[in-house]
């Protein structure tokens, strides 16, 4: 049985405040993309990161969870086990997709646990 990509769209990307949500649901938006470590870095708590997660499902948007490691542009800066925990946590919460990088430790395991996934390559070389 073939599944439809679950984004599809104009994607808005949510990376200072949860009031973002507001915004792509005035937009029109169908999906967001979560980027979780910049949230992080503005001082959101990932209990709030996995509410607006939820808050985006209750109110019909897809959404796209990334915590990019800074090798590839982001900010988080913890273990690849706490991004496995944290992006579990994230599908547990609705997100209908997570985005890691390719090759990297975190999307083995969750290649592993058959997680619903972008693996994304970053080439800020060429």
């Amino acid at each position: 049985m073939k599944q439809d990509f679950p984004l599809n769209g104009v994607i808005g990307i949510i990376a200072n405040h949860p009031n973002e949500l507001d915004l792509a649901l005035e937009s029109g938006l169908q999906c967001v993309e979560v980027r979780a470590d910049l949230l992080l870095d503005a001082g959101i708590s990932l209990n709030q990161i996995l509410k607006l997660i939820q808050d985006a499902q209750s109110k019909g948007l897809a959404s796209l969870m990334t915590l990019r490691h800074p090798s590839h542009g982001g900010t988080f800066s913890g273990t690849e086990d706490e991004r496995v925990q944290i992006n579990q946590k994230a599908l547990e919460a609705g997100a209908d997709l997570i985005d890691l990088e390719w090759a990297s430790d975190a999307s083995e395991a969750m290649v592993q646990k058959q997680a619903p996934m972008v693996i994304s390559h970053h080439d800020f070389e060429r």
